[in-house]
């Protein structure tokens, strides 16, 4: 349930601020992934969640069409730079 939790909260947060607050998403993701097995979890999850909210429909509903697009931008970025293998391996999916 935890897990869930944060995974959500990874979410938001990443779809509020990431690239332009939470410049460092990627490298803080790629610490937590190399965690504990519960925190990699929930990252995955997080990173799962922002994906599939940045593709899915709904999405434009809750934020702006330029927001959308920052998130996308930063993981086509993340995928062009190769910042970490193991999160660039799943973006590229």
């Amino acid at each position: 349930m935890l897990t869930s939790q944060l995974s959500r909260l990874l979410t938001s947060l990443t779809l509020y601020t990431f690239p332009s607050t939470w410049s460092t998403y990627i490298p803080d993701l790629s610490t937590l992934l190399s965690t504990s097995l519960p925190s990699a979890t929930a990252g995955w999850k997080g990173l799962i969640g922002t994906i599939e909210d940045c593709c899915d429909g709904d999405f434009n509903s809750r934020v702006t069409q330029k927001r959308r697009n920052d998130v996308l931008q930063g993981m086509h970025e993340v995928r062009e730079k190769g910042r970490d293998e193991h999160v660039k391996d799943y973006i590229i999916r």
